[in-house]
């Protein structure tokens, strides 16, 4: 069984991750900055 995955499916998945990295890293600033305050 050979699953072919479209490009945009892997973007879409490779948006999405990014996106939740992203957010995790703003949230861990977010809670630093007020740490050092």
């Amino acid at each position: 069984m050979n699953l072919e995955i479209p490009k945009e499916l892997k973007h879409y998945v490779a948006t999405v991750k990014s996106n939740i990295e992203f957010k995790k890293l703003n949230e861990t600033l977010f809670t630093k900055a007020f740490e050092t305050q």
